[in-house]
């Protein structure tokens, strides 16, 4: 890999370093449409790391450069650390440019030779491994699955086996909640439909339905995880 004025000790050489987020964000944009690849973001004052690949480098770095974004994904590491140290105390690296096929392996790679502190999950193709709901989102995710199930009389006597609902899942997808992983954007959002969740998506219901009866854990087009609550 090439060395484009990099400036940080590390065990390799990132195929491009931008020393400060801030006034560089207009060439971080322009040099990386439409390339995809690994990058890290270095925290200058901590000397801390996040690592990530995307498909599209410059949409993923776009986000990173709105602050509603960022809050809107608060609960990611990285997000409370630009909001809090701003972005000329980052500098962002191109650790390297690969095909799509290959980006989740070598996230996985670098992940395992850097130890990205920022990082929530070690696991590139489940973002969401290790992330703790706090008691707040757990109790409003426990009373919304409750609403759901009162009036079923049966429900209480009754215990599903994982069979079960997936085969109920199957019959009436439209009825049942759905986590939505977007492993692009490491975000995770919830439905109260597969219905919904296909809109969202921008795919059918049925799809969701077969991913989860299949019990399937590769990403669907390599971005969406779902998950049946």
């Amino acid at each position: 890999m090439k060395n484009n004025n990099s400036i940080v000790p590390l065990p390799i050489v990132p195929e491009k370093s931008y020393p400060n987020a801030a006034t560089d964000k207009v060439q971080i944009l322009l040099e990386n449409n439409n390339k995809s690849g690994v990058y890290a973001w270095l925290n200058l004052i901590n000397g801390k790391l996040y690592i990530g690949s995307a498909q599209n480098l410059r949409t993923r770095f776009r986000d990173y450069f709105n602050a509603n974004y960022l809050k809107k994904v608060y609960y990611m590491n990285i997000s409370k650390a630009l909001l809090k140290y701003g972005y000329p105390k980052f500098s962002l690296l191109i650790l390297e440019y690969c095909k799509v096929e290959y980006l989740l392996k070598r996230e996985k790679d670098f992940m395992d030779l850097l130890s990205p502190k920022y990082n929530i999950s070690q696991e590139p193709s489940s973002p969401m491994l290790g992330r703790k709901h706090s008691d707040e989102t757990r109790a409003k995710m426990s009373s919304s699955i409750k609403a759901s199930r009162k009036g079923n009389p049966n429900y209480l006597a009754r215990e599903w086996s994982e069979e079960s609902r997936l085969k109920i899942s199957l019959s009436h997808p439209k009825s049942k909640q759905v986590e939505v992983i977007d492993v692009q954007t490491n975000t995770s959002t919830f439905y109260n439909s597969f219905n919904s969740a296909g809109k969202a998506c921008n795919i059918s219901h049925q799809t969701i339905s077969q991913y989860i009866i299949k019990g399937q854990q590769t990403p669907y087009k390599k971005r969406y995880i779902f998950k049946l609550l």
